[in-house]
């Protein structure tokens, strides 16, 4: 029986497959983590200072610059635990990528008793306090009570983990950037990507989605995942078992759950 690599060390996140089936939460599956080291670079004022210079306002992903203030007492631990808790929860444990059964690399356990795994994809968010032990390092600056500021993947302002209210055909939602962000550390790009507009100028509007479906989308404007989004750790199985990307197969962890459990959800 072939061999899979349990680790990998990557430029924009490590991954391992856990040893054993029974490390996993769904038991019949192996865990394939995806961890993402981001440290966040608090970033405040001179000393001496409440707010930057005018001069020395930071510039938003538009070009806009906008007033920034120094990190109130507390406030930078909260934004720390908040963006952990949102983003980091919200990536894990929600795909289940499958292999051809024929492909015996993720069969387990060995010998002739041996079943086909498949794979349960897990995330883990790790803020290390220090540059040299992350795979990114993002300035986050304190907005002096407004949202408008543009983040992107790599500069944050405090207000990415506040609801932002969206808009849209009648229809009204609350969107968290932290998810979004996040989504781009992992090599997501937006809902609209492929519409023509967006490809022509990647910083439209139209990129955040050209639908209502495409802007609920937590990489468009909204919260909700696709399928779709299962992609870096598809790829990323590719690496560790030599299995090529059409061969898997992917779905929800809660319809593998239903499967294993032989019950339905209402």
């Amino acid at each position: 029986m072939a061999k899979f690599n349990p680790t990998i060390a990557g430029k924009d996140f490590d991954s391992e497959i856990s040893a054993m089936p029974m490390l996993s939460g769904l038991f019949e599956h192996f865990d394939l983590t995806l961890t993402v080291r981001v440290h966040l670079d608090q970033m405040n004022p001179p000393p001496g200072l409440d707010e930057y210079p005018m001069k020395s306002w930071p510039a938003d992903a538009d070009g806009n610059r906008h007033r920034a203030i120094r990190w109130p007492a507390g406030g930078w631990d909260l934004f720390r635990e908040m963006y952990q808790m949102e983003a980091g929860r919200y990536w894990d444990d929600m795909f289940v990528i499958t292999p051809p059964t024929k492909n015996t690399i993720l069969h387990y356990p060995p010998g002739k008793n041996a079943k086909p795994r498949s794979l349960h994809c897990r995330f883990r968010l790790v803020l290390p306090l220090t540059k040299p032990n992350a795979h990114v390092s993002i300035p986050v600056y304190h907005m002096s009570g407004e949202q408008s500021f543009r983040p992107h993947m790599l500069l944050y302002a405090n207000t990415i983990v506040m609801p932002m209210k969206v808009s849209s055909n009648g229809f009204s939602w609350k969107h968290f950037v932290s998810k979004h962000e996040v989504g781009h550390l992992l090599g997501l790009g937006h809902s609209g990507d492929k519409h023509p507009q967006c490809i022509k100028n990647p910083d439209s509007l139209i990129c955040y989605g050209s639908n209502l479906a495409e802007k609920l989308q937590v990489q468009g404007q909204g919260n909700l995942p696709v399928l779709d989004y299962a992609g870096p750790w598809l790829r990323r199985a590719v690496q560790h078992t030599t299995i090529p990307e059409k061969d898997w197969k992917t779905d929800w962890v809660a319809n593998a759950r239903e499967k294993r459990y032989n019950v339905t959800l209402d």
